[in-house]
């Protein structure tokens, strides 16, 4: 039985590294979420136009994705300013 991980590496170097790079970037901006930092709300938006254009190019686009992002983009958007 091969581990999940070992299908990505066969996909491409390049779409492993992107979901490493997407766990960190993803991580980091929840924690800013979560301490309630104005940072945080403008890096994981402009993080998810760039991830989205990326899914485009590589034909891996879903309208599931979009919603998730867009979702946590407005509630970050929505309680801006009571952010620091």
């Amino acid at each position: 039985m091969a581990l999940p991980l070992a299908r990505a590496w066969r996909i491409g170097t390049i779409y492993s590294l992107q979901l490493l790079l997407s766990s960190v970037v993803g991580a980091v901006c929840m924690y800013g979420y979560w301490r309630l930092w104005r940072w945080a709300v403008f890096t994981y938006t402009g993080f998810c136009i760039i991830y989205q254009f990326l899914l485009l190019l590589w034909r891996h686009w879903n309208v599931t994705t979009l919603a998730i992002q867009a979702f946590v983009a407005l509630v970050g958007l929505l309680y801006l300013r009571r952010m620091r």
